[in-house]
Formats: structure tokens, C-alpha cells, sequence
């Protein structure tokens, strides 16, 4: 389930939609559950092929109680900090590019990144979460390049 109400997938995070928070509190409400609620991102590379890759990461999780009582006297307002909370752990996560015109550049740039990479020898499993680190630098570089090209009137694509 994307919580930005999206079926496909990008470099880029949408404005979270308030369905998942609704399940979180009605969870909550219904059978107290006191679950701890964590961001969640993962990425599906080669998806048209028998061979995929997944890479799944979770961000702090966080207790639903806090935002209990809000919830009780502005449903709204505490759907929108439960969504604000999510968002801010996926920001820390999610490999973003903000501008679409820079997919290709950042498509080329994390091939390369990933050739970098170097792992173990019939492995099929990996339990680091060294080629998110690294592809979210080369993201996160495209986008600093842009906005500092953009300052000066230069345009990247």
C-alpha cells in the first residue's frame, strides 16, 4: 500500500494521504493495540524480469498514544501529525529526485554507483544498508546540483 494513494513507482514522495493514518487509529481505537508505527520504504528494482531486487528499510517507529488524545478532540489535525510524523521519516529514507527531467541522469549515475558496490560471492541476502546510503548520495547530490545550477539560470536536462 502507498500511502500517497499512487499505484506506481518514482524517485519522488507525494503528499501522504490520510488513509493509513485512519487505519492506524482505528486500530487503536478498536482493539488498543499500543502498536509502535514505523515509516517504511522499500524499492523494487528489475520488477518485468524473474531475478528482482527489493531493498526495504524502516525509520524510527513511533507510538500512536501521542497523538491519542489529539485524535479525540481534532480527528483531522491528528491524522495530518500522523502523516507529518511518516513523512519525516521517509524523507530521511526514500532515495528522492525531485525534478523528473533528472531521472536519466540519476538512473546512469546509480548504475555506476552500484557497480561500486562491492558484495560477497554467492550471496543472495544482504542485511546492510550500504546501497541505499550510497544511491541516496548520488540522489541527493543531483538534487543540490540542480537547485545551485537553477540559481545561475542553467537548466540540467
Amino acid at each position: 500500500m502507498f500511502s500517497e494513494g499512487i499505484c506506481i513507482q518514482e524517485k519522488r514522495l507525494h503528499k501522504l494521504r490520510k488513509g493509513t493514518a485512519r487505519l492506524a487509529f482505528g486500530a487503536e481505537e478498536k482493539f488498543g493495540t499500543g502498536c509502535q508505527h514505523s515509516s517504511c520504504w522499500y524499492k523494487l528494482y528489475l520488477s518485468c524480469r524473474i531475478q528482482k531486487e527489493i531493498m526495504i528499510n524502516f525509520h524510527e517507529p513511533f507510538s500512536i498514544k501521542d497523538l491519542t488524545d489529539v485524535y479525540k478532540e481534532h480527528p483531522a489535525k491528528a491524522l495530518l501529525r500522523f502523516n507529518d510524523k511518516c513523512t519525516e521519516g521517509l524523507l530521511d529514507e526514500v532515495i528522492i529526485v525531485e525534478d523528473p527531467k533528472n531521472d536519466w541522469l540519476a538512473e546512469e549515475l546509480l548504475k555506476m554507483e552500484r557497480n561500486n558496490i562491492i558484495h560477497p560471492f554467492f550471496r543472495w541476502m544482504f542485511r546492510t544498508d550500504d546501497r541505499r546510503i550510497a544511491e541516496k548520495r548520488v540522489a541527493d547530490k543531483i538534487n543540490l546540483l540542480t537547485k545551485n545550477l537553477r540559481k545561475n539560470g542553467i537548466l540540467l536536462s
